[in-house]
């Protein structure tokens, strides 16, 4: 195409691979034009069909995807048919992102959206590329993606560890069984709520920070509000005091750390 002239390809092999979809050729290939000037590699479809097709050839490290296309909201079965094999981050990229495309795609598992507006992206003779300096769309889109590949990157990284059981004074977790003991006590948290407790005891000197706890607390990353994880330790807190003693505390405006039993009734 007549864009391609101006693009320069990052074939190396540890270059991240992003999967575009949209119909309209113009904003498909003006989007893999920035990532490709950002570093990163680009596979571009137009439909659906072909979106998944190489989706499964190539198996890209995120999807940017589009809701409209001429079928109707032929994205939310891209992503749809993307859940059903994978967890790879997918960032929707529309002129379309109401709240109830936002919640709808939230729900199928997106892990972000980009608005596109009108006049975002202009043509001159045909040929080069003008973007408008007062919209930064583009600049979002490129913040959100390097956003969520770090969030997916701190996930593995975190389930790379192959400890099984970790101990912090009186406190133990067995993360083969999902079990969680105070002294000889087991203490009934779901799994959610042993993933937070597990994350604050990898490191159990320092403040954890409510990101931190996003990360650690679910096994794909999503968007949630600090006020989820408030509720969630909240209710490890209590399970923890009916065994004995609570040895989580909250640090106004940063996030949660463990104390050992001699501060137990510290605030």
């Amino acid at each position: 195409s007549w864009l391609r002239k101006y693009m320069t390809k990052n074939e190396g092999k540890n270059a991240t691979t992003i999967l575009v979809v949209d119909d309209r050729r113009n904003n498909r290939e003006l989007v893999c034009y920035k990532l490709e000037k950002e570093g990163f590699q680009t596979l571009e479809a137009g439909g659906k069909d072909e979106a998944i097709s190489l989706f499964e050839k190539h198996h890209p490290d995120l999807v940017v995807l589009d809701i409209m296309m001429p079928s109707g909201e032929e994205g939310y079965d891209v992503m749809r048919a993307i859940r059903k094999q994978s967890e790879v981050p997918v960032i929707f990229f529309t002129s379309k992102p109401g709240k109830i495309e936002r919640i709808k795609g939230l729900t199928l598992g997106g892990d972000g959206f980009v608005q596109l507006e009108e006049g975002d992206f202009n043509f001159e003779s045909g040929s080069e590329i003008v973007l408008s300096k007062e919209n930064l769309t583009l600049e979002e889109l490129v913040v959100q993606i390097r956003a969520v590949l770090k969030r997916t990157s701190d996930s593995d990284k975190e389930k790379s560890d192959t400890s099984e059981v970790l101990e912090y004074f009186d406190i133990r977790l067995d993360r083969a069984q999902y079990a969680a003991y105070l002294g000889e006590k087991e203490v009934s948290l779901t799994k959610t709520l042993f993933n937070i407790l597990w994350a604050l005891m990898r490191d159990p000197n320092k403040v954890h920070t409510y990101d931190e706890l996003i990360v650690g607390a679910y096994e794909k990353p999503r968007v949630v509000d600090n006020k989820v994880i408030s509720a969630h330790v909240n209710k490890a807190r209590k399970s923890f005091e009916r065994a004995g003693r609570d040895p989580i505390r909250p640090v106004p405006g940063r996030g949660y750390r463990l104390v050992p039993p001699d501060s137990a009734s510290d605030d």
